[in-house]
């Protein structure tokens, strides 16, 4: 791997017009998050990295978080449908 990957990785990443999660099913916090998920979300990089998912996800779809996750545990993917709070509400 040359010295630019994590640059072109970042780029790539941030410049993404569609939020981006990445989530640790062990820590239960997300890893990272790119500029799209922020500006959605109204939230800075930093406190998003301190929720979990449940932390963001409305009431009415939070008796599914754990269920997804129990289901991406096993089969490595699943289409997750949700609604996420941002920091106005």
């Amino acid at each position: 791997m040359n010295n630019q990957s994590p640059d072109k990785y970042n780029h790539f990443f941030n410049s993404l017009n569609d939020a981006v999660f990445i989530y640790s099913f062990h820590r239960k916090t997300f890893i990272d998050v790119n500029h799209t998920a922020c500006k959605l979300l109204g939230y800075t990089r930093e406190e998003l990295l301190e929720f979990s998912l449940e932390d963001i996800t409305s009431d009415k779809y939070k008796h599914t978080v754990e269920n997804s996750i129990s289901y991406i545990k096993k089969k490595k993917s699943d289409i997750y449908i949700s609604e996420l709070i941002d920091k106005d509400k």
